[in-house]
């Protein structure tokens, strides 16, 4: 039985105006981190670090989606990076949607 690695599975082709609507997700989101860390580093949220917090890796997922389909044209070959799995990745969306809803 033979398995191919997941370095060397093509990922699925991307068209152009979705690229350009990944790219344009991708600036966004660098603007935004780096609004983010300006508004955590002045401490003008205060009380709110934990949620920053516990939205890095959702956010670290998103940016990672966004720049594999902008600059490789296809889609990432571990689609559940920075988790280890997609039962984490789900676990870690259901507790954020859970944190979310009080």
């Amino acid at each position: 039985m033979s398995t191919q690695p997941l370095a060397s599975a093509p990922g699925r082709s991307i068209r152009w105006p979705f690229r350009f609507l990944a790219a344009l997700i991708f600036v966004v989101g660098l603007v935004g981190a780096a609004g983010g860390i300006w508004m955590f580093w002045q401490e003008a949220v205060p009380g709110r670090e934990a949620e920053i917090l516990l939205g890095l890796p959702g956010f670290a997922w998103l940016m990672n989606l966004a720049r594999w389909a902008a600059f490789d044209g296809r889609s990432p070959v571990d689609p559940h990076w920075p988790f280890a799995s997609e039962r984490v990745f789900m676990a870690y969306v259901a507790i954020m949607f859970l944190a979310g809803w009080h």
